[in-house]
């Protein structure tokens, strides 16, 4: 099983690799699976990939939408426009207790793979592009304290 890795853990500091869904023995289902488990447990609504010490190039939100919770899972995420810049106060699974103001784009577009490899595009707002853009800093080693 899967587990958060402490803040000071150098990984959160690592840029991940592309995910390829072919890969012999890469379990893409287990591994959504654990991670959703473990950010439900832990009250938040998105984690990524490194954060567990998987240092690919993948996370998962769970963003409410009119009271109900829309679980996404991003692989191969990347950020095609993004507008809008204000600032709101964000904390961190792997910081837990911290928060801090960040400032990020209310609006992107943003495409990925889904679970099954599709391409998709969305435009995100408000909380789910923070929450995107939060994610996605993971993923190329940046965490919000450094923003």
């Amino acid at each position: 099983m899967l587990t958060l890795i402490p803040d000071i853990d150098p990984r959160l500091r690592q840029k991940c690799e592309f995910v390829n869904l072919n890969k012999p023995g890469f379990d893409i289902d287990q591994l959504v699976s654990d991670m959703f488990h473990i950010m439900h447990a832990n009250n938040g609504v998105g984690l990524a990939a490194p954060q567990v010490g998987v240092m690919k190039r993948l996370f998962i939100m769970a963003i409410p939408i009119n009271g109900v919770a829309k679980h996404m899972v991003c692989i191969n995420p990347m950020v095609v426009t993004a507008r809008r810049p204000e600032i709101d106060t964000e904390g961190c699974l792997s910081f837990p207790g911290i928060k801090r103001d960040v400032s990020r784009a209310r609006m992107i577009k943003g495409n990925y793979r889904d679970q099954s490899g599709r391409p998709r595009s969305e435009t995100f707002e408000g909380v789910a592009a923070r929450c995107f853009l939060h994610e996605l800093d993971h993923l190329n080693g940046v965490v919000f304290l450094d923003r």
